[in-house]
């Protein structure tokens, strides 16, 4: 034994060893760590680790003192006789268990440790370690159950004093235990901690104290309750004491029960306080309340676990909460709270909602939901209210627009905002419809509005912006896919607004118009805007031709040939291309008559084969009006006013049935004349008597107490509301446009596939067409289109149709006769001029046109049909626009009565014309027409051809102008064209025009000079005009 107390340091020698290499205090630190952390095991294998080293850090530092070492030898103990090991048992634990009551009692103890150590490791290696660690767990629960007694005491009390005792126990424990452990293991247990039964003293206190302690009794059925009530107080609003609780939790941590004996219940009473909390509060509070009361809540909830609850309760206690206060709330909360806060403009709180819903699932899919529903539902109200409709445009892009920021403010990601923003799109897609064409209307009604005024209540950004908002108002109209005819409609009324602007000069901008014309082109494609920009080009066109007409007047009246007549401007307007007028025939003045038949003869000067028929309707004058001395006015009128107040320059006073009788106007057109002159606020007659009534009997006279102060007075017509037969025409119209649309579109497809399946027809129809259309429609037109023998059905195949062309029916000699037709046509609108190709051409248009026009619906079952030949003078060059084009007409004898009178050749062209435009408005025009002889040669007897051409200089393929030139100066290809020159031809402008066409040159062809793709390719040899010469000279007709 005294080998072995050489080997082994002294207790002092070990304590300064451990000062030296930890300081003071580092065991201490470890040990709390080890009671209140989860790394026992990691910092007790470093202390094991660190003792066991502390010999050989000795002896290196001798070495390092050059000092010698000492080998040191191990000598086993003899092995005791068992009677020696019971009485060393008992002598042994004797003296243990004195010392260590003696440290429990913090007394002084008799006996060194070192020789308290040397017992233990006595015991141990003579096998009686478990005895010794069984025996000191028996005396430190012995001890520990001294203190039953204190806390029994507060166990009557309950509440925040027994948990206080408990708190106040358990850290007495903790340090008592720490200081015995200290003793007891670092100098009198070591040996038995490190050798027999490592790693159990730490653990053992802990499951004493648990078991003696906590677990005894109801001890921790009165702490778990008192926590739960602490934490009910909390809830509701009452200040507890987050430290206690805090310590109580980790004890219970500690002691391993707080898992099983507390969370599940405090899970439990999470459930049953939100459950009937919130179920109470969702029926009082308002939205925005109970949205702000969920957050508190959820935050209250976090705050909680950060200062006492273990942090792994956090996701299951929140989860619990959510589904309390959101989830089973969220359909009501979205059903009947949505709505005020998006009407009552709440961004915040709509972004509090999807917040909190995007907590739960399904709640976002919900809340997208109720966001498209509250659209449909305001939406429709607003456009099935018809005393909405003044507002409505200006409405809906109000509420487009407060939209629009919910999407953008709202709701968390990018790919979230775009889900909301289809759903916003998808509403107003539904609800804009639900009223018919009706908000098509109203559209172009608001832009009228606007662009009569936009100068005046807008800047130039202000108004674009306004042009987008309506432009995506109109995309929501244009894209449905059933029978409404939104968009068409559309276009019908803003042509109508469009053309009354222009023809009154009520356009606040132009500018601002073709704006307008260049959005729409840009969402519906420039088929839409040819017409409406065919307006302005001739607005633009009747401004030349007014100087024209005014210089013509000039030199008329220079030369004698014309007196005084009345200033006048004249609006020339392409027919199919503006609204349809009704034609009305009204007595005009002389002054006014002999002006426009001096204009006729102007303007058949220029334009040979061409025929004005004039449109009273829109007409405006300006009139001077005496009423007595001294009272002068200019009164701004309709035509159809002027025309009446003209007639009190004959005589003084008129009856109302002598006034229409003298004017010729329409019952309707002459009452709302007559309103507007006598029941106006500004009345220029005196009625009696004085009612708003028009009778026959009633008489009017110049009202000569004219109080108006203004010299320039503007006398409005009354506006006639659109009636239910006014919507039905519109929608009439819209439908037979579409007719013959689709018409035109199947005869293309089956002359050029000649034979085709139903199935591949109607696919074929549907990628054509610019409209949406139903597959019934589709199969009515085909349908009419066989009954007048343009198709059949094939005889191996029923569901196959067969183009039927010109000559299927048995040809009959026939005799003939020729006739001479004039045409003019936009090259750009047909596929090629001769028939026979691949597409529908100039001349099969004219075929079918006149076809129809002799032999009824269905030509090719009349026998004479084969009789009609059509020749063209000749193939024109690719890209032309004809002005004046010579084809031969040959008409069966029977029927060849087309210029037999004037009337009837009138009729003719009016009825080719007016078919030719439902087909392709604008695209073709029969100009004259007379009988010819049999030997007539197109090219021998025809005197001459006009031709505008369109050309690209080579040098700039990115640009394409369009160059209308005056025909004298097309000299191409080094040929010589003869022309025969209008009035009024200045020869010194013309040899300045010829000078831009010197060059090369390159020709488009038939459809393709309107193809981007084809501007990018490169032009082959055959399209290269080479232009050598370009001059004028004098000579005679060839």
């Amino acid at each position: 034994m005294s080998d072995m107390s050489d080997e082994m340091l002294s207790d002092e020698e070990s304590a300064e060893m451990y000062r030296q290499e930890f300081g003071e205090g580092e065991h201490e630190l470890m040990f709390e760590r080890l009671i209140d952390g989860p790394h026992e095991e990691q910092l007790d294998k470093d202390r094991d680790e660190t003792l066991e080293n502390m010999a050989e850090t000795r002896a290196i530092r001798q070495i390092s003192r050059g000092l010698p070492t000492v080998k040191k030898l191990t000598i086993k103990n003899f092995r005791r006789k068992n009677d020696d090991v019971a009485d060393l048992m008992t002598t042994g634990w004797i003296s243990l268990e004195g010392s260590i009551n003696a440290i429990q009692k913090k007394q002084h103890i008799t006996i060194s440790l070192e020789q308290l150590y040397k017992v233990v490791e006595s015991l141990c290696e003579n096998k009686m370690a478990r005895t010794t660690y069984d025996k000191l767990l028996e005396n430190v629960r012995k001890w520990i159950r001294g203190f039953r007694s204190d806390l029994s005491e507060k166990s009557s009390a309950g509440g925040v004093e027994f948990m206080k005792a408990v708190e106040t126990l358990w850290s007495d424990y903790c340090q008592q235990m720490l200081a015995q452990l200290q003793i007891l293991i670092r100098n009198v247990f070591l040996y038995l901690d490190r050798t027999s039964i490592r790693q159990c003293s730490r653990e053992s206190s802990l499951v004493i104290f648990r078991e003696e302690i906590v677990t005894y009794g109801c001890v921790l059925k009165k702490l778990v309750d008192g926590i739960l009530e602490c934490i009910a107080e909390e809830r509701a609003g009452d200040q507890v004491d987050r430290s206690l609780l805090r310590a109580l939790l980790r004890m219970l941590r500690t002691l391993d029960l707080y898992k099983q004996s507390f969370e599940e219940e405090f899970l439990t009473n999470t459930t049953t306080h939100y459950t009937h909390e919130s179920m109470s509060l969702v029926r009082t509070l308002e939205t925005a309340e109970f949205l702000l009361y969920i957050e508190r809540r959820l935050k209250e909830e976090n705050e909680r676990v950060d200062f006492y609850l273990d942090e792994s309760t956090r996701a299951p206690l929140l989860t619990r909460a959510e589904k309390c206060m959101i989830s089973d709330h969220m359909q009501d909360v979205v059903d009947n709270g949505l709505a005020t806060l998006l009407t009552d403009n709440r961004v915040q709180d709509v972004t509090r909602l999807y917040l909190l819903l995007s907590r739960v699932e399904g709640g976002v899919p919900l809340l997208k939901t109720g966001f498209s529903s509250y659209i449909k539902r305001v939406g429709k109200a607003m456009i099935m209210d018809p005393q909405h409709d003044p507002t409505m445009v200006e409405d809906l892009m109000t509420f487009k627009d407060k939209l629009d920021v919910f999407v953008d403010t709202c709701f968390g990601t990018e790919e979230e905002r775009m889900k909301f923003a289809q759903a916003e799109k998808d509403a107003f897609d539904y609800f804009i419809n639900t009223r018919g064409n009706k908000p098509a209307e109203l559209i172009a009604k608001f832009m009228d509005a606007r662009l009569r005024s936009a100068n005046k209540e807008a800047s130039d950004e202000q108004l674009d912006q306004l042009m987008n908002k309506v432009i995506t108002l109109f995309r929501f109209i244009q894209v449905r896919k059933d029978l409404y005819l939104g968009k068409d409609v559309f276009e019908v009324f803003y042509k109508k607004d469009l053309a009354k602007r222009l023809l009154l000069g009520r356009s606040a901008s132009v500018d601002a118009e073709k704006i307008m014309l260049s959005k729409l082109r840009q969402e519906c494609g420039a088929g839409f805007t040819q017409k409406l920009e065919g307006m302005f080009k001739d607005m633009e066109l009747s401004k030349d031709l007014g100087v024209a007409f005014r210089n013509y007047c000039i030199h008329e009246t220079s030369l004698g040939r014309l007196g005084e007549i009345v200033e006048c401007n004249v609006n020339v307007l392409t027919m199919g291309q503006w609204p349809a007028y009704e034609t009305v025939q009204v007595t005009l003045p002389k002054q006014l008559n002999a002006c426009l038949q001096l204009y006729e003869k102007f303007y058949d000067s220029r334009h040979t084969g061409r025929k004005l028929q004039w449109q009273p309707r829109l007409g405006q004058c300006v009139l001077k009006a005496n009423f007595r001395p001294g009272c002068d006015k200019e009164l701004k009128v309709s035509l159809f006013q002027a025309i009446v107040l003209l007639l009190f320059n004959n005589q003084p006073s008129w009856t109302a049935a002598d006034i229409m009788m003298a004017t010729k106007l329409e019952h309707k057109e002459f009452v709302r004349t007559m309103v507007s002159l006598s029941c106006a606020k500004v009345r220029v007659l005196h009625k009696m008597p004085m009612n708003k009534e028009i009778n026959d009997n009633d008489v009017f006279t110049v009202n000569t107490d004219m109080k108006e102060m203004r010299f320039r007075i503007r006398i409005s017509e009354v506006q006639i509301k659109e009636t239910e037969e006014e919507y039905k025409a519109v929608e009439e119209e819209v439908n037979q446009d579409r007719q013959y649309q689709i018409d035109a579109a199947i005869v293309r497809v089956m002359k050029t596939r000649k034979k085709l399946n139903h199935q591949l027809l109607i696919s074929e129809l549907f990628a054509q067409l610019r409209f949406p259309v139903r597959a019934a429609d589709l199969k009515k037109r085909i349908g009419s289109l066989m009954e007048r023998d343009y198709l059949r059905r094939c005889e191996e195949d029923p569901n196959a149709y067969q183009y039927m062309s010109a000559g299927v029916s048995p040809v009959l000699n026939s005799a003939v006769r020729r006739y001479l037709l004039w045409i003019s046509y936009d090259g750009s609108r047909f596929p090629e001029m001769a028939s026979g190709g691949t597409g529908f051409g100039v001349v099969d248009m004219l075929y079918q046109t006149i076809s129809e026009s002799l032999f009824g619906a269905r030509p090719n079952s009349n026998p004479l049909h084969d009789s009609l030949k059509l020749s063209p003078s000749s193939r024109t060059d690719a890209g032309v626009h004809a002005l004046r084009n010579a084809l031969i007409c040959q008409v069966p004898l029977e029927l060849a009565t087309l210029d037999a009178t004037i009337e009837n050749k009138n009729s003719c062209l009016r009825k080719w014309n007016r078919t030719i435009d439902m087909f392709a408005p604008g695209a073709m025009k029969v100009n004259d027409l007379h009988s010819v002889s049999a030997g007539f040669c197109v090219r021998r007897h025809v005197a001459y051809r006009k031709y505008t051409y369109r050309l690209a200089v080579i040098r700039d393929w990115g640009l394409w102008e369009s160059v209308q030139e005056h025909p004298s100066t097309a000299c191409f290809s080094e040929k010589d064209y003869a022309w025969r020159l209008p009035p009024g031809f200045s020869p010194e402008k013309a040899s300045d025009a010829c000078k831009l066409f010197i060059g090369e040159h390159v020709m488009g062809s038939f459809y393709k000079h309107t193809a981007r793709e084809k501007r990018r390719e490169l032009h082959s040899p055959s399209a290269v005009r080479n232009i050598l010469l370009c001059q004028l000279s004098r000579g005679g007709l060839c």
